[in-house]
């Protein structure tokens, strides 16, 4: 094994380990643009308010 050897493989991983870094900034960048910052994209709440289910429990002594 040359000296030169080990220095080409870091070079590779460091290159590699670069482009994955920048497919991930630019893959989180571009999701990012798709959010609107004013209306939500998911809403967890009922979409009228005091809107509940009718369910009542009957208890017989």
């Amino acid at each position: 094994m040359s000296p030169v050897s080990p220095g080409l493989i870091l070079l590779f991983y460091l290159i590699f380990y670069l482009f994955l870094a920048g497919m991930f900034a630019l893959t989180m960048y571009i999701m990012l643009l798709t959010l609107d910052d004013y209306k939500p994209t998911w809403q967890d709440r009922l979409a009228t308010p005091g809107e509940t289910s009718k369910y009542t429990l009957c208890l017989q002594t």
